[in-house]
């Protein structure tokens, strides 16, 4: 369906890039992350190597890059079996300013025949019906990555022998990126802090089909003061949770076999019982699909591969009502208050604190009243009313640096639109505890 939607757009002239500084091999590492257990399950090694003239950092819609390297690598495993592949990255041109990269997924794989390779990069094309029983998937792959690589200035191939495997290489432009903004996006979205939960004494459900990743997360949040217990599939974790509602939190694998995290989470939703919060844990996130994880009820959402601070801080984020001490629970300052928003925000009246004091005053004013409202609307069931009144408080708080505040209202907002409500008393509760916090620290930074 996201790739109906994608091309769609593409046909229309609606799809727009939205380049940022990014590390490039922070993003094969996710792309690693994202291939290896599958690479595993049909006996492949799968791995990136990167030429030394490659620039570090560059600006690239990173959601859009990893979408082509996505949809190659999976071809390329998809028609695999106890071989490898190989991501490999080289430059054909590079100055101070711009890079031409080119980028080759290569496969020990079963090859296409040269009558077949004619067919490739169409959209809902598959090389014969065979394929289409043997292998699946829709055919919009390999048209939609030519699409995302003409919008880079880049083309897209493939070279290949039947019987010998395939590469399949494409080429992109991209301006050379400044380093020190992508190291503090980076540290932004890792929540490098420090410390551990062992006042929290959380009691945690790990949800994964991929044993090295339950080892690894397991190993991670033990140390860090946690209790751990594993489930490997959907319906396991559907059975202990029914059984056993003393769970603290749920970290759930989107990309399982069977039963995926976010099916699993619609059908724990659906039983109406009492549920811990449940954090999504996926390589692969667009804002789409992010949209999609809270739309289903999940409460939250943790990027792999995994890293150990940003493991520990999601856990202390969600896990602190009757566990944590106040010390831990006071740490955890980074939901609260978007610092760089609000220094941007200082800098662009300069510098006046009264100014951005008194912004800040009428933005919590003008908050209370919109939750007063959104719960009026939630009492006569106007769907419609509580996602208006939440949406706008959503932009203000964004606007003005109120993190926590803004990330609730985008979870209820997105429930809204589909009147989905079973949570609304216990997340408005959340909501309004976030504003009083928020109100809290600014009154003490401009007492």
């Amino acid at each position: 369906l996201n790739d109906i939607l994608d091309l769609a757009k593409i046909e229309a002239g609606k799809m727009v890039l939205h380049p940022a500084d990014l590390v490039f091999e922070d993003l094969l590492d996710r792309l690693m992350s994202l291939f290896t257990p599958i690479a595993h399950q049909k006996g492949n090694k799968v791995a990136y190597k990167i030429a030394p003239d490659v620039p570090k950092v560059v600006e690239a819609d990173e959601t859009r890059l990893l979408q082509i390297l996505s949809n190659l690598t999976s071809n390329a495993l998809k028609f695999t079996e106890n071989g490898s592949v190989t991501i490999s990255v080289t430059t054909v041109e590079v100055n101070d300013v711009r890079a031409e990269l080119m980028v080759r997924v290569s496969d020990t794989g079963i090859g296409i025949s040269p009558e077949n390779l004619k067919k490739l990069f169409s959209a809902f094309q598959q090389l014969d019906n065979s394929t289409s029983k043997n292998y699946g998937g829709t055919g919009l792959g390999l048209a939609i990555s030519r699409e995302f690589c003409k919008m880079m200035e880049g083309d897209i191939g493939v070279e290949s022998e039947e019987g010998k495997g395939s590469t399949f290489w494409f080429t992109v432009q991209l301006a050379i990126g400044d380093a020190s903004k992508a190291s503090s996006i980076s540290k932004a979205e890792r929540f490098d802090i420090s410390g551990t939960l062992t006042e929290v004494h959380a009691r945690i459900l790990l949800v994964d089909d991929n044993a090295t990743n339950r080892k690894v997360a397991a190993q991670i949040l033990t140390k860090a003061g946690c209790v751990v217990e594993t489930a490997t599939s959907g319906q396991e974790a559907i059975n202990r949770l029914t059984s056993d509602a003393n769970f603290d939190l749920v970290l759930m694998d989107i990309q399982m076999p069977e039963m995926d995290g976010m099916e699993t989470t619609r059908r724990l939703k659906s039983t109406g019982q009492e549920l811990p919060p449940i954090v999504a844990m996926t390589a692969y996130a667009m804002k789409e699909d992010r949209e999609r994880f809270l739309a289903v009820g999940m409460d939250d959402y943790l990027a792999k591969p995994i890293r150990a601070q940003q493991l520990i801080q999601m856990v202390g984020k969600w896990v602190h009502d009757g566990h944590a001490s106040e010390d831990v629970a006071h740490d955890i300052t980074y939901e609260v208050v978007d610092e760089e928003v609000l220094k941007s925000l200082s800098d662009a009246v300069g510098g006046d604190p009264a100014f951005v004091e008194g912004m800040l005053t009428d933005f919590i004013a003008e908050a209370e009243e919109q939750i007063a409202a959104a719960e009026q609307a939630y009492t006569r069931n106007d769907c419609q009313g509580v996602q208006s009144e939440l949406h706008t408080l959503k932009g203000n708080s964004g606007t003005l640096g109120a993190a926590s505040v803004h990330l609730i209202c985008e979870k209820i907002e997105l429930k809204a639109k589909v009147c989905e409500f079973s949570q609304f008393p216990v997340e408005i509760i959340e909501l309004k505890d976030a504003l009083a916090l928020f109100k809290q620290v600014i009154s003490d930074r401009f007492a």
